[in-house]
């Protein structure tokens, strides 16, 4: 079991990653600081509570929380406000008080919504998170951002949030289908990318010693759940180091250390993932192909060395095939990136790599329209592969 402290200003929390973490998760909670709630909100969907749920359940019951169970549809489509109005509506008859919290199980959805539920709710109410997916816990759990969707964009409508802790428990993985396993890999490579050389070879070395595929097989080697422990470790860690330089993103920042070099491969993605009614796509599925279009950017303007996108490039390919996307309508796809919450005013702000641990924040003004029409055409017409949703 590693535990890593997040620091966000005055405050900090830790990130609890292990195996087997249920058994003393009461206890964990109890020796929180300030954190003494009666009432629990179990905030979870039906696809994960229906495999692990009741256990969490006893073992908070047992610890002596009153426990009230909610869950919400599966899927990325209800990131909305109505299902966050019908979550905040239980909460209340619940009885829910500031005194007492808020238990994100679940992925990045869950996670998203329950945390800005919490965020709104009585002006805030403590929340933790225990994310089951990879991608929810490198990424989404860590750092306090909340949000949902609209029709107008992917989070436009969200809160800075942060959990008083996160437990990632590798043993919930085990029962994520291909696509989530492949999903996670894909926002690990974009950590890594800019974290550097280090992190994405740690990342390709796992990749190539337990390739995504076989994923829920390697459970039963000695090696393998230490080795993913430290994988998600190190990626947590470089998360954290970014969100303590700059914890609300702030907006007129644009140096090496803010907050929205997170952001890479984002503003191609949340695009994709707008024009295809957030149903086709896994969120890391999007974030993959919006790294591959950074990198085509970043290549056609002399920003990266060669090298440097091959690997990334490389890692990327390593993970297995993505959706097939040759039938988006670039266009659509360009018009929607006008309304990336990324954006700074009028202008698109671009994360492009100068090279594997120096990402760069790019005005949308310095990247020619032709440039990202020319790259989108080159990454999801050009790369066309099978469905994924077909495994």
């Amino acid at each position: 079991m590693n535990r890593i402290i997040v620091k966000t200003g005055q405050q900090e929390y830790p990130v609890i990653v292990g195996r087997g973490l249920e058994a003393g998760l009461g206890e964990e909670l109890k020796a929180l600081a300030g954190f003494e709630p009666r009432k629990l909100i179990v905030f979870s969907n039906r696809r994960v509570f229906g495999l692990h749920g009741d256990s969490l359940v006893r073992t908070l019951s047992t610890a002596g929380f009153e426990c009230h169970v909610w869950q919400i549809p599966d899927g990325e489509e209800h990131k909305s406000l109505q299902c966050l109005e019908n979550s905040i509506e239980f909460f209340s008859q619940a009885g829910l008080t500031r005194n007492d919290a808020v238990v994100a199980f679940g992925g990045g959805v869950t996670g998203d919504i329950a945390g800005f539920a919490s965020a709104i709710y009585m002006r805030g109410i403590p929340i933790v998170q225990i994310p089951t997916t990879l991608l929810a816990m490198v990424d989404s759990s860590v750092g306090g951002k909340t949000a949902i969707n609209t029709d107008f964009g992917k989070n436009m409508i969200g809160a800075f949030h942060h959990p008083r802790a996160v437990f990632a428990d590798v043993g919930y993985l085990k029962t994520l289908d291909l696509r989530e396993i492949r999903a996670g890999f894909y926002e690990l490579i974009k950590l890594a990318a800019i974290g550097g050389s280090e992190l994405l070879g740690l990342t390709a070395r796992f990749l190539d010693k337990y390739p995504p595929a076989e994923f829920a097989g390697y459970f039963s080697l000695d090696s393998f759940e230490s080795d993913l422990i430290e994988l998600i470790t190190s990626q947590i860690e470089q998360k954290a180091r970014v969100v303590r330089g700059d914890q609300y993103e702030e907006p007129l920042r644009s140096d090496s250390g803010s907050r929205k070099i997170l952001n890479f491969g984002h503003t191609v993605a949340h695009a994709l993932e707008k024009v295809t009614g957030y149903t086709y796509f896994r969120h890391g599925e999007a974030v993959a192909y919006g790294l591959l279009a950074a990198s085509e950017i970043a290549k056609r303007l002399e920003y990266c060395d060669n090298n440097s996108i091959n690997l990334l490039n490389d890692v990327v390919s390593r993970v297995g095939g993505l959706p097939d996307a040759s039938n988006i309508d670039i266009d659509t796809v360009f018009d929607a990136l006008v309304f990336d919450k990324k954006s700074n005013g009028e202008t698109v702000q671009w994360v492009l790599l100068e090279r594997i641990g120096s990402p760069r924040i790019v005005s949308g003004n310095e990247v020619p329209e032709n440039v990202v029409r020319e790259s989108l055409h080159s990454v999801l017409l050009a790369r066309a592969s099978p469905d994924m949703t077909k495994e």
